[in-house]
């Protein structure tokens, strides 16, 4: 009766350690790539009511980009919908949607929105020559320029702000550049 006791009390234990051993193996491991190589840029949208106000590119080990930022809600109402797109000046692009889970249900005001990714997922590792290497993200030259920018916002109101003719001007812009920015995207 008490070994039953006993792996009775140990088994939650159990369980949990392996959950924790679990989380921590499916952790993704990624790189901050350096400012001299991709510089994270936030577009100035001054009538925007979200507010970019950090950013930064990342490579994951197997070489997937993936964008963090941290926006506010600078307005006067919940948003309970945005949209943050990020455009690389080599014509590349990528979103980030809110609520990214169904559990979230809106940012108010003067209130920062939750990351895209939950912080726990991502472990950070330093920029190693190996990996500089692996993920040809040597010194020398900027590759690309990732422009931060709101896409869209919806308020709790219904209420909306759009700047999808901006996103589209620009995208027009850096199409004059395309071959340019390609060329120094090619390895070092």
């Amino acid at each position: 009766m008490w070994r039953l006791i006993k792996v009775a009390l140990l088994l939650p234990i159990l369980v949990n350690s392996t959950n924790l051993a679990q989380e921590k193996r499916n952790k993704v491991k990624a790189v901050v790539v350096p400012s001299e190589i991709y510089l994270p840029t936030m577009v100035a949208q001054p009538e925007c009511p979200l507010k970019i106000e950090k950013a930064f590119v990342t490579k994951t080990l197997d070489g997937t980009e993936e964008m963090f930022f941290q926006a506010r809600n600078t307005g006067s109402k919940p948003i309970t919908f945005f949209q943050i797109y990020m455009i690389g000046s080599n014509g590349g692009g990528q979103a980030s949607i809110f609520p990214y889970d169904r559990t979230q249900t809106s940012v108010p005001p003067g209130a920062v929105g939750p990351p895209g990714l939950k912080e726990d997922s991502v472990e950070f590792v330093a920029l190693t020559e190996d990996l500089k290497r692996k993920l040809r993200l040597s010194p020398g030259k900027m590759r690309v320029i990732a422009l931060f920018m709101v896409l869209k916002v919806q308020f709790q109101d219904g209420t909306t702000y759009d700047a999808t003719p901006l996103l589209d001007s620009l995208e027009e812009h850096l199409k004059m550049f395309a071959d340019a920015y390609e060329k120094a995207r090619l390895p070092n």
